[in-house]
Parts: structure tokens; C-alpha cells; sequence
């Protein structure tokens, strides 16, 4: 559990405590912050749904309005542009970033050139190259692979 405390929407002062659904999908858990007790739980599991072991589908709606501005704000996690809708509300998916980063100030992604629906994936520009990825993060780690590539072969 996180020893930094954050002021959830001026309401209460919380921890994030990270853990693992029974289905192994990760959980983010906001608990008081004076008693640990749970207040409230930022994310939501759909053992349908593959997610790496850095994401979460953020819970949004209901009782939780209000999570995904949280979560981002503080930089406890980054959106990847993609989610889901169910019949309670789109469900975004979030990476959750390193922790040495929450309460920092979030950098900004570059916004995509396109996005093709067939595929689910946007592009972007990285210097001389335009590369589709599901989120920035991800065309940024694909960017380095490829420049170690093209550094082994030129």
C-alpha cells in the first residue's frame, strides 16, 4: 500500500493500495487514509477482458464519479485511449504508472494523427516515423525496438 495520501474530489484523504482479483486481473483499492479502512474501489474486473498486468478498467460511474479525473490528476495512472462499453458506462482502460510517479504532474501524450477502427489503433508521430499503437505509451516503447533494430542492421 502506498504511504502517499491524496485528496480524493475534497471529500477524504486516501491511500492506493494495489492487489490481484481472483481472475489475476490487477485491483486498485482507495482506502482512508486515517483508519485504512476501504473507501472505495477504482477499478472494476471483466474476466472476458485480457489487460496487461500494468492496466485496470476504471471504474466511473455511480458511486465512483469523479474516478478517472482522480486517478489521472494525480498521476497514479495514464489513459490508453481504449476502454469498453457496458450497460452501467464506458469503462477506460488505465495504466497504472510506477509509484515513485503518483502526485507528480502528469505529462501529456502527443495527440494521434488518426485512429483506424478496423484496428483499434492510432498513429503517431515519433521523428521520422508514424507508428500505430493502442496507446502512446505503447508506440513509444515500439519506437525504441525499432531503432535497436535498425541500430543492429545500419
Amino acid at each position: 500500500m502506498s504511504t502517499k495520501t491524496f485528496d480524493f474530489l475534497g471529500e477524504s484523504l486516501v491511500t492506493v493500495q494495489l492487489s490481484k482479483y481472483p481472475d489475476g486481473n490487477t485491483r486498485l483499492d482507495l482506502r482512508d487514509a486515517e483508519d485504512g479502512m476501504p473507501y472505495a474501489t477504482a477499478s472494476i474486473s471483466m474476466p472476458n477482458v485480457l489487460l496487461c498486468d500494468d492496466e485496470i478498467l476504471i471504474k466511473n460511474y455511480s458511486e465512483n464519479e469523479g474516478m478517472t479525473d482522480f486517478l489521472v490528476k494525480n498521476n497514479i495512472v495514464s489513459l490508453t485511449h481504449t476502454g469498453m462499453e457496458t450497460g452501467a458506462g464506458w469503462l477506460p482502460v488505465a495504466r497504472i504508472n510506477p509509484e515513485a510517479e503518483w502526485g507528480k504532474e502528469p505529462e501529456s501524450d502527443p495527440e494521434p494523427l488518426d485512429y483506424d477502427e478496423s484496428t483499434g489503433k492510432y498513429t503517431w508521430q515519433i521523428k521520422d516515423y508514424k507508428i500505430s499503437a493502442r496507446s502512446y505509451p505503447e508506440a513509444v516503447k515500439m519506437y525504441s525496438l525499432l531503432t535497436e533494430i535498425l541500430k543492429d542492421h545500419y
